[in-house]
């Protein structure tokens, strides 16, 4: 609902569901804010009774029973196809009916079916909860559990992530990226869970390390460190100049330099120039 806030009402402007969250109040909610809803709906979320299956299925493939609510502003559709789907609405319901092409297994050919104009409709406009639901399936979390709590709050990360992604597509189309320039789902989801994993991280102490600390390090291979996402490198907080004692001094990070530094960074990992003259540290952090 706080994503139909932006929405101007009364502007023939119609929301689609899936059957996740199609429901009778859902709908009633948005006609008061001046929108409709549209969208294939479980049977047990609306209080009436339909025909049965066994009674479409008698009338023929492509048949459908309509009803609607008592003030006129809502109606369901039960259609049969190869098999039944149930269609809530506040902007269509059966009429008018046309034809659409549906392959016949007995016969072996393509035959003709009645279509409700609520299902036309949906089918034109259900595009962007198709791919939601195929964006959300490619990188879902899994977790082993039998808490419905834990699953439902999963697929909200889920579903919170893919959203963001496909407004950060816009964001960068309308700016001009490239297409090598915008980052994929996955690189994105990545990036996400970096930034939440830094912010969480707690800060080294500042000052140089132990003699324990310093012996370690001349002892063993420097672990291999990637370049955080632009949400670590460019918050300005928590990022301390740590210098290190080491033998072989790595090179700095920064694009472009090629000098060797002891000096590395608190949260980012890496290391930077820092000395009179030649700041590194600071024009790393910045854009």
């Amino acid at each position: 609902m706080r994503l139909a806030e932006t929405m101007p009402p009364w502007e023939d402007c119609v929301l689609c569901f899936d059957r996740f969250f199609t429901s009778v109040p859902l709908i009633e909610r948005l006609l008061k804010q001046g929108m409709f809803g549209h969208g294939i709906v479980m049977m047990n979320r609306i209080k009436t009774t339909l025909k049965s299956d066994k009674e479409l299925l008698a009338d023929g493939r492509g048949s459908s029973h309509e009803k609607v609510s008592a003030d006129g502003q809502m109606v369901v559709v039960k259609w049969m196809d190869t098999r039944s789907v149930t269609l809530l609405s506040s902007c269509c319901g059966t009429e008018p009916v046309d034809t659409t092409k549906r392959y016949d297994k007995k016969q072996k050919k393509y035959v003709e079916v009645e279509r409700p104009a609520c299902v036309r409709f949906y089918n034109n406009h259900k595009g962007g909860v198709d791919l939601n639901d195929f964006l959300i399936s490619l990188y879902r979390i899994r977790m082993k559990t039998k808490k419905w709590s834990v699953k439902v709050i999963f697929h909200f990360t889920d579903l919170a992530l893919v959203n963001s992604w496909l407004n950060y597509k816009e964001d960068t189309k309308e700016a001009g990226y490239t297409k090598s320039q915008v980052l994929r789902l996955l690189d994105f989801r990545m990036q996400v869970a970096e930034a939440l994993i830094r912010g969480s991280e707690e800060r080294k102490r500042r000052g140089r390390p132990s003699a324990d600390a310093s012996g370690h390090s001349e002892h063993h291979h420097r672990a291999a460190v990637q370049i955080p996402g632009p949400d670590v490198r460019f918050e300005q907080e928590g990022h301390w100049p740590d210098p290190q004692v080491m033998t072989n001094s790595p090179r700095c990070w920064l694009s472009g330099c090629k000098a060797k530094s002891q000096v590395q960074c608190s949260k980012c990992k890496v290391f930077l120039c820092l000395k009179a003259g030649k700041n590194c540290f600071r024009d790393f952090h910045h854009k």
